[in-house]
């Protein structure tokens, strides 16, 4: 999901602009221009959408980066699968 449709379904949600700007604690006129591609929108602020709307904020993060954080993400969810693997083998045997 890219910046403008992670803002716009949160916009959806909230009702508004000028409601989702009430809940991030920000002026209107931002999510206008973050809507716009006028202004990157800061990493915290994804996250907190990506929680709003019900999508994990990390991989929401990395796709919105892409890039190193793309590849980070990949490779933690890669490692996190190997651990959960090795931890089972290892109470089942």
């Amino acid at each position: 999901m890219g910046q403008q449709d992670l803002i716009d379904a949160a916009v959806r949600k909230a009702g508004s602009n000028a409601a989702l700007a009430r809940l991030l604690g920000k002026a209107p006129p931002r999510i206008t221009n973050w809507r716009k591609g006028v202004e990157p929108v800061p990493d915290d602020v994804i996250a907190a959408l990506a929680r709003y709307i019900g999508e994990d904020p990390i991989t929401t993060l990395a796709r919105s980066r892409g890039g190193l954080w793309e590849k980070v993400s990949t490779g933690f969810e890669s490692l996190l699968l190997y651990a959960i693997t090795s931890w089972r083998r290892s109470v089942a045997g």
